[in-house]
């Protein structure tokens, strides 16, 4: 094992593969907004909107994909593939509507809103270490499932204007949370 400058191991590599990667990323937004005056005195309020975003990490290489990680601590040496690859899918779903009254001093609004947040994750990593001519420890992670929460809220709020100075508001607020596990049932 060399030793850098800052006493820190450095190691070299046996072929490139381990360091070679495909890595993306991207997704959208889409989000709709609309307001309506129903009255002089009651606003109408709803929105939708959704985002997918995905996330990828992938060996580039043929080695990269079909060997693991080795890491030799006797000889200072990296060979194989990248060790693992990740493959990742967020969405996010919303919705809300409000109204907004204007009763005298008071402005009163109320509404609900609903978000679900879903990820989609798939995750394998296979590492090979050599820590001694005789002692070789092999790391495996696997993991892959969809994990998806439900938020649905309601809220009432008041603000009352007592004079041109002074303004009190006040409000309630209620927020579930739903999770539901891979296997689809609440959690």
């Amino acid at each position: 094992i060399n030793q850098s400058t800052t006493g820190q191991a450095t190691f070299g590599a046996m072929n490139p593969d381990p360091f070679l990667r495909d890595i993306s990323s991207g997704g959208y937004s889409v989000l709709v907004d609309a307001r309506h005056v129903a009255s002089g005195n009651l606003v109408l309020q709803g929105s939708l909107s959704w985002t997918t975003r995905q996330q990828r990490n992938d060996p580039r290489t043929g080695i990269g994909q079909n060997q693991q990680r080795f890491t030799d601590y006797v000889t200072g040496t990296v060979s194989g593939g990248p060790g693992f690859y990740r493959d990742d899918e967020i969405s996010n779903l919303g919705g809300k509507f409000s109204g907004t009254a204007m009763l005298g001093d008071h402005a009163l609004k109320a509404g609900i809103e609903y978000r679900k947040n879903t990820l989609d994750t798939k995750y394998d990593d296979d590492e090979l270490f050599k820590t001694s001519d005789t002692s070789f420890t092999r790391y495996r992670e696997i993991s892959a499932g969809i994990i998806t929460n439900h938020v649905p809220s309601m809220f009432i709020q008041d603000s009352w204007s007592i004079n041109r100075y002074l303004r009190i508001g006040g409000g309630l607020r209620w927020d579930g949370l739903f999770i539901i596990a891979s296997n689809g049932q609440l959690a």
